[in-house]
């Protein structure tokens, strides 16, 4: 069970960077199809901002994080076409034509990249960081998971990774944005930094009397911040399991772990 969530996690990092389309902005709006509970990533020459329509905003449609030069969008609900403007750091606007619909099928949603007339030659370069970083994230959350998992006969050595405490005040719970959430426990348990990045283990406890089934999309580095406007600050989660059963009862708790750039305690805002 844990490997295959581990694989998931590993489909969902590299097969994004490995099918990337690149597409010309040429003041004709692009068009942008979004699959609901598939997060779609737009990389542009530049970071920018997003301007939602407040339409989907109030339902909960979209959620948009911007994170350097990287758009990660979220559609929670089917929606027709809206007309959705990005603006650069030096003052170009983008347009895209977003609409949402049902997956359709089992494959990650590209890397789509959007170039200017003289961007043409960075995608190069690009396109080629983001398997190693997806490679390094997956082998860091790995390496957690062995820690927490594998006899230490077994367990991957990673040079340079150093264990810590996490420090947190607050309730954790609040990160998880779903009604579920006061149902639960959030636990920090133990990090690692290494590889540049850190990595810290939450353990999800059931307290409830009915099952719980887990949404890796609402989880977030604060509680109660607006749809968009804020910066992405978690590089990725590896999620054990899908459900949690009823409090008791085998099953009732699961690990995840958390990437950051920074360590967690800097990160969340509760």
């Amino acid at each position: 069970m844990k490997g295959m969530a581990i694989k998931a996690l590993a489909a969902w990092l590299l097969g994004a960077a490995a099918h990337a389309e690149t597409v010309r902005w040429e003041r004709t709006p692009i068009a942008l199809h979004l699959e609901v509970g598939r997060e779609r990533m737009v990389a542009f020459p530049l970071s920018g901002d997003v301007g939602l329509p407040r339409a989907l905003v109030e339902a909960g449609a979209l959620r948009v994080d911007f994170v350097n030069d990287t758009a990660y969008w979220n559609a929670y609900a089917p929606f027709d076409k809206h007309r959705v403007p990005v603006r650069l750091a030096d003052g170009t606007t983008v347009l895209f034509d977003v609409s949402a619909g049902s997956a359709r099928d089992g494959s990650a949603p590209g890397l789509l990249r959007v170039v200017r007339a003289g961007d043409e030659a960075a995608p190069e370069a690009g396109a080629e960081r983001a398997p190693a970083a997806g490679a390094r994230v997956l082998r860091l959350i790995r390496f957690a998971v062995q820690q927490d998992y594998a006899p230490a006969r077994v367990a991957e050595a990673l040079p340079g990774a150093a264990r810590g405490t996490v420090e947190v005040d607050g309730d954790l719970s609040r990160l998880y944005r779903h009604a579920d959430a006061e149902r639960l426990e959030v636990l920090p348990r133990a990090t690692w930094r290494a590889l540049g990045l850190h990595v810290t283990g939450l353990e999800f406890v059931n307290a409830g009397d009915a099952p719980v089934a887990l949404d890796p999309r609402v989880l977030q580095h604060a509680a109660g911040v607006a749809v968009n406007g804020h910066a992405r600050r978690f590089v990725a989660a590896g999620w054990l399991a899908a459900e949690l059963a009823p409090a008791g009862e085998p099953g009732s708790s699961t690990m995840v772990y958390v990437v950051t750039r920074r360590p967690f305690a800097e990160v969340v805002r509760l």
